[in-house]
């Protein structure tokens, strides 16, 4: 099966959105209809740690592995975080 990234960060499952912060090292999740959202992943200070980010600066929606692909600019890497994953 061949893997392909769908571009955005819309979750098309829980009709909500991933927004990468890259001044917060954090990306966010926000429900539709929702002016609030709650950290999905990093949030925990700039870093290369598991639980950490350094200046997301875009994602990507892998349906295959049902992961979120993260550009970590800073780190010069890139993340991949299982949608539902503990952050």
């Amino acid at each position: 099966m061949e893997s392909k990234c769908i571009d955005g960060n819309h979750d098309s499952v829980k009709n909500g959105l991933y927004i990468a912060e890259r001044s917060n090292n954090r990306m966010m999740y926000y429900s539709i209809g929702n002016t609030t959202g709650t950290i999905a992943i990093g949030g925990n200070g700039a870093g290369l740690k598991d639980t950490q980010l350094y200046s997301p600066i875009g994602i990507c929606f892998e349906e295959i592995s049902n992961s979120i692909l993260i550009v970590n600019a800073d780190a010069n890497n890139i993340v991949r975080w299982k949608v539902g994953a503990s952050n």
